[in-house]
This record gives C-alpha cells, structure tokens and sequence, in this order.
C-alpha cells in the first residue's frame, strides 16, 4: 500500500481507528507529502529536527542580502552545509558556519543514506 492508498484508508475508517493509530499511521506519510512538496527543505520557521543530530543545512551570513550571496555562488542566494543540531544545546546549532560569524540557518533537510557501494567499487 502506497502513502495515498494508505491515508485514503485512515480517512475512510476515522471512525473505527482510534487516535492514536491514526497518529502514528498519518505522521509519515505528512512527511513524505511535505519532502515532495519541498524537494525535501523543512523551514525552520515550520518547525526544527526533532532529535540530536547532522542536518543539511540552508544558510546565509546576516550581513549580506540573497542577491550579494546569488552574486557570489552565481546560482542561489544560500550556502549548503552540513551542521550538528542539539535541540538540548542553547544555541540549537552547534559547532556553527566557521567560514561566517553571523549567519542565519533558515531551512535543513536529513542527510540521505549513507553510500553502501557495489559489487564494482572500490572498498
């Protein structure tokens, strides 16, 4: 059952289902639905990862405007950076951007599966 079949089942039984299945069954298929609709990019204006850990980041330093960044990069008006996120910690991202001291994260996404290598590559 693929994640529309799925969330048409949830709708048509809401009745029989009790809150918390329909919690724990709806929950991944919102975030499949939002990584489609995103490319995969959360704002952090929406919400932050929920748990400890390295995220793709989307950021910019705070004294220059998207268009001075889109000048730099000659493509888009961010930077990409991978940065640990510790919802414990005050500063929420630590270890920071070391290329810039002031600087905004404004979107993450998780890091895709790690590389498993085929049977032709190196070890």
């Amino acid at each position: 059952m693929n994640e529309i079949e799925k969330a048409k089942y949830i709708y048509e039984n809401a009745n029989i289902l009790n809150a918390e299945v329909i919690r724990k069954e709806i929950k991944p298929i919102i975030e499949a639905l939002e990584k489609q609709k995103s490319s995969g990019w959360i704002s952090c204006k929406e919400r932050l990862p929920e748990e400890y850990g390295c995220y793709l980041v989307a950021w910019r330093p705070v004294s220059l405007t998207a268009e001075d960044v889109a000048k730099n990069t000659g493509t888009v008006s961010h930077y990409y950076e991978i940065a640990e996120y510790d919802p414990d910690d005050e500063a929420l991202w630590i270890g920071g951007i070391e290329q810039c001291k002031e600087y905004e994260i404004f979107a993450w996404q998780p890091l895709p599966e790690p590389f498993k290598g085929g049977e032709n590559e190196d070890k």
